[in-house]
């Protein structure tokens, strides 16, 4: 159970080496957001920049294809990016939090969909 002000997430691998902090996401060949602007990289990225102190943290996102060879996406966030990050998780939980207020008071929230919906079962589909 986490805490309504709590955001979790589990990171596929966090490496700690010469080169500093790297957190990396596996996927499959379906592509994502490139790993600079990615969220998912970004909260992470902030969690170890505050865990750890740290300037500076790297990201990947590793494709692994279906010949089973990897394609890396990479990039090095400054501590400019990283509060970049914060922000953008601030307004989500921001937004977040209005919405479970919509739903208690009996409303509808905002709802957006969008590429990552697609294998999502809430979603409901029309016959064509």
């Amino acid at each position: 159970p986490i805490e309504p002000n709590e955001i979790c997430g589990t990171a596929d691998l966090i490496r700690f080496g010469d080169g500093g902090l790297t957190v990396i996401d596996f996927k499959g060949e379906e592509r994502v957001t490139p790993a600079a602007e990615n969220l998912q990289l970004g909260f992470f990225a902030v969690c170890l920049a505050r865990l750890w102190n740290a300037d500076e943290i790297n990201v990947a996102i590793v494709y692994i294809r279906r010949d089973g060879s990897l394609e890396w996406d990479r990039a090095r966030l400054s501590a400019w990016d990283i509060e970049a990050h914060a922000a953008r998780l601030q307004v989500l939980h921001a937004r977040l939090v209005a919405s479970r207020a919509t739903v208690a008071a009996g409303g509808i929230p905002d709802l957006t969909t969008g590429p990552h919906c697609a294998r999502c079962p809430s979603m409901v589909r029309s016959a064509s």
